[in-house]
């Protein structure tokens, strides 16, 4: 993030630069326990559902045991139905 107002010099305008680029955005996500972080992954570009429901089936559930709470937010690639029944 660029800085929009800062200090300068008496009757000097506060000048800042910032990067006119591309760039990419990347998403990570792991469960968390108690003691440590199980399943981190990090992937390109945003969290959809099919993402959301591959991290399942692939990271997550080897990693979960009997007893375990998953808990997830609102975010709209939780509520698919492939992603509902994967941990069931």
């Amino acid at each position: 993030m660029t800085k929009t107002t800062g200090w300068s010099p008496c009757g000097q305008r506060f000048v800042d630069h910032a990067p006119f680029g591309h760039w990419r955005s990347q998403t990570f996500i792991a469960a968390l326990r108690h003691d440590r972080l199980d399943a981190p992954w990090v992937s390109d570009g945003a969290m959809n559902a099919e993402m959301f429901e591959l991290y399942i089936k692939t990271q997550l559930v080897p990693t979960l045991r009997a007893g375990d709470v998953v808990i997830l937010d609102n975010l709209s690639s939780h509520k698919s139905p492939a992603c509902c029944g994967c941990t069931a």
